[in-house]
């Protein structure tokens, strides 16, 4: 056998094929988690396909923190899409599913670079966190940089595992009862010299040069803080590619992405600017005086620690193992140098720390941020799990060999790849009741614009204004608007006191005149607010303990034409049963609301 587990690993093409599969329906079914994306991605990429649309502090001429190209590497296939299809609410989602099939492919790439460096049986287990965890259903398709940076990195770390032969785990295959000590002798030896013969086959820089390019991508078209991540890269790269051609590589990957950013940005914001320089120095402390990322929102230091048991459950604690068990298996088979195995594994590991380690110190969290590691998660997990296989395997080798050994030992031994795999299978029920949580929970907003698109002003002739207050931050985008000349969408005042967008001025002028009240210290601006006697429509979530207005109750003036049960967090008192959908005991345990 390879390995411990059967040996079987899925093909590229049949990987692809369930990644697509599940990533098509994470486009499908998965909510927008971030008012970010629509209002710094979704709503700029809406203005540019149909003029309309509202404007960022952010894409503000003065400051232009945001580069258009990113945007258009989504309008261009939303073009495309839009010649076949008039409804923008189909637009959205083929946008979506675009982005679905992207990262498949990248996650392809990763899964079969893990099979070849590592081996069959980490790489499939990997596979089957990367297709189960809900981190990965709620990234995979999000309309963001950090996303892009996920699918960046996992060609960069595709290309890094392929680029030596030595630097991967050992596939040990599961130890047998020898029939005589010296076949276990024989069996060590001949691992040994598998290890020494991967050691000495050529390093291949080609490699190495799609690991420069692959990480260019993620940083540059994708989110540069992230850039981090690729430390341990860097140095490896460093120390073993010639100087000359990694200074070649690095300078012309750079190129090969800033130059087209450089140029399309010209031509949107009528200067010349670099975007990733802008937003470095913004959040470094230039640009004005800004950088102050805790006018945000802050997090204790464990909040991701929360975060990442809700997305990955059993994984994230396997993965935050992984490099120790690497080193424990490497004391324990005698493997005491840097060129070991174990190290070399734990080393590949170490992109997941420092950016765990640095997120987490800084006080500004949010969800999104981690996307980048996501996909090392999984592979750290699949790790983790091999290791302890192998190890407690080599612990129980030596007992079940001798007379009278307790028949449950010999039992664990014989079933240890059952255990891997139930392992995997309740990770994966956790991952499809949080999965499902979140759909059943909160997808409510989603259903509730798509019906006043589909419905309510699919063949309106007069125009309306659809108002939303406390629920700004849920509203989907322009795409769930159908028309951009007769609608528009407007703020009510709520406790909210931030800064909101404002549309755009009129195509093309809004991409370089600098608009009007707007700042970048999160100050509020109130010529954002109408009043609800201007409205036709209020998108509202209403619950008893809101501070804001019942517009739903107040019948005389206002009538509901449409709702949908949405989770009262705070009246749902049953943590469990809100974090984790179990049919029948989360509808009885939790409370909601209409939307």
């Amino acid at each position: 056998m390879d390995g411990l587990l059967s040996g079987w690993a899925p093909s590229f093409k049949t990987a692809l094929l369930w990644l697509l599969t599940f990533r098509i329906l994470a486009a499908t079914l998965s909510n927008i988690a971030d008012c970010d994306e629509v209002m710094n991605y979704w709503e700029p990429t809406h203005y540019l396909m149909y003029g309309q649309g509202m404007q960022t502090w952010e894409y503000s001429p003065v400051y232009a923190l945001r580069s258009y190209l990113y945007l258009m590497l989504h309008a261009v296939p939303g073009r495309i899409i839009a010649i076949v299809t008039s409804d923008k609410v189909t637009v959205f989602y083929a946008i979506r599913a675009c982005l679905a099939a992207l990262c498949a492919v990248c996650e392809a790439c990763f899964y079969r670079a893990i099979v070849k460096r590592f081996n069959s049986s980490v790489g499939l287990l990997t596979l089957a966190f990367l297709l189960s965890s809900t981190g990965m259903f709620i990234s995979s398709a999000s309309f963001l940089p950090s996303t892009f940076a996920m699918y960046g990195f996992m060609l960069a770390y595709a290309a890094w595992f392929l680029s030596y032969h030595s630097y991967a785990v050992s596939t040990p295959s599961k130890p047998k009862q020898p029939s005589s000590s010296s076949s276990s002798s024989s069996s060590s030896n001949n691992e040994t010299n598998n290890n020494d013969s991967n050691t000495k086959k050529p390093i291949d820089y080609s490699w190495h040069c799609y690991t420069i390019l692959a990480g260019s991508f993620g940083v540059l078209m994708g989110w540069p803080f992230a850039g981090a991540i690729l430390v341990p890269l860097a140095i490896d790269l460093v120390l073993s590619m010639p100087l000359a051609r990694l200074i070649m590589w690095g300078i012309g990957s750079v190129s090969l992405f800033l130059i087209p950013s450089i140029s399309v940005d010209y031509y949107f914001y009528h200067k010349p600017i670099i975007a990733v320089l802008n937003i470095m120095m913004y959040n470094f402390g230039g640009s004005g005086g800004g950088g102050d990322s805790e006018l945000f929102g802050t997090e204790p230091w464990w909040f991701y620690l929360v975060n990442g048991v809700l997305n990955f459950n059993l994984v994230l604690p396997l993965a935050l193992l992984s490099a120790p068990m690497a080193l424990f298996v490497g004391w324990l088979n005698g493997w005491l140098t840097f060129a070991a195995t174990p190290f070399r594994t734990a080393f590949f590991l170490s992109p997941m720390y420092l950016w765990f380690g640095i997120m987490s110190y800084l006080p500004h969290k949010e969800e999104r941020f981690l996307y980048p590691i996501y996909p090392l998660f999984c592979l750290a997990a699949a790790v983790t799990l091999f290791l302890i296989m192998f190890g407690i395997s080599r612990l129980l080798l030596p007992i079940i060999q001798k007379k009278g050994a307790p028949k449950i030992l010999r039992m664990v031994f014989d079933n240890l790849e059952y255990l891997v795999w139930a392992t995997v299978c309740l990770s994966l029920v956790l991952s499809l009741s949080r999965s499902a949580s979140l759909y059943v929970n909160y997808h409510a907003p989603l259903d509730v614009w798509q019906h006043l698109s589909d419905v309510e002003l699919k063949d309106a002739k007069q125009t309306s204004t659809i108002c939303v207050g406390k629920e700004w931050y849920r509203f989907p985008s322009h795409y769930f608007v159908p028309s951009s000349s007769l609608h528009q969408v407007a703020f009510l005042r709520s406790d909210f006191h931030g800064l909101l967008p404002k549309y755009y001025a009129p195509w093309p002028q809004g991409t370089y005149i600098p608009p009007t009240t707007m700042n970048n210290m999160n100050k509020e601006e109130t010529d954002r607010y109408v009043q609800p006697d201007q409205c036709d429509y209020i998108v509202d979530f209403d619950f008893p303990a809101q501070g804001e207005p019942h517009y739903a109750l107040d019948t005389a003036v206002w009538e509901t034409v449409f709702s949908r049960p949405f989770l009262d967090a705070g009246a749902s008192h049953n943590k469990l049963l809100r974090a984790f959908y179990i049919p029948y005991f989360s509808n009885r345990a939790n409370s909601y609301q209409p939307y």
